[in-house]
């Protein structure tokens, strides 16, 4: 796998999507198949998280949900602190590259959709006895993002557990890209991914 692609191009990759499936649909079917698009493309990494886990021995609890992440962002791309009250986790993010790349690309109107919906995606994939409530978001206009999991972790387990399994930008961006191909309606898919292929080609001069 290429390690030259990380959050901006897959950033800017989906939004593309995004943009065009709005060019190509009314508002209402184009919700709908972003929405659809997003959804099952988290629910196949949360499934693939939790196939790792299970390989490794580990519980479907918060704690391996947290390992099991699959990616990995540059130095000072991104800023979060990971706490906890009596009984949640709560995730505080204080920068996210994603939407700093969307905004830097002028595609922030359709990159938040990312937000809606991928992180509760990923954790029903991933089948835990917990549940994610988003609060707060920067892409909705708040100053941080605020992630509440209702399963307290355990920070002992995550100092001795690093991240598993970090998969290549490249092959998220694939799989985003294949998701998108499988939703859409055939008479149009190729057409629209053309589209986003010729944007991205212009924007990184590479694909």
């Amino acid at each position: 796998m290429d390690n030259t692609y990380g959050i901006r191009h897959h950033a800017v990759l989906y939004a593309l999507i995004v943009k065009y499936v709005f060019a190509y649909l009314n508002k209402d079917e184009a919700e709908k198949t972003v929405e659809m698009i997003t959804r099952n493309y988290g629910l196949k990494r949360g499934k693939r998280m939790a196939e790792l886990a299970r390989i490794n021995n580990e519980p479907l609890d918060i704690n391996s949900f947290l390992v099991h992440g699959e990616w990995a962002g540059e130095k000072d791309e991104n800023s979060s602190l990971l706490t906890s009250d009596q009984d949640n986790t709560i995730s505080l993010v204080h920068k996210c590259a994603w939407y700093d790349y969307w905004k830097q690309y002028g595609l922030l109107e359709y990159g938040t959709y990312y937000c809606r919906y991928i992180d509760k995606a990923i954790c029903k994939g991933f089948n835990g006895n917990f549940s994610l409530e988003l609060n707060k978001a920067i892409g909705f206009g708040d100053d941080h993002c605020e992630f509440i999991w209702n399963e307290k972790y355990d920070p002992d387990y995550l100092s001795t557990h690093p991240k598993k399994w970090i998969l290549p930008f490249l092959f998220h961006m694939k799989e985003l890209r294949q998701t998108a191909y499988e939703v859409l309606d055939e008479k149009i898919r190729d057409e629209i991914l053309e589209k986003v292929d010729e944007d991205f080609d212009q924007i990184f001069d590479q694909y």
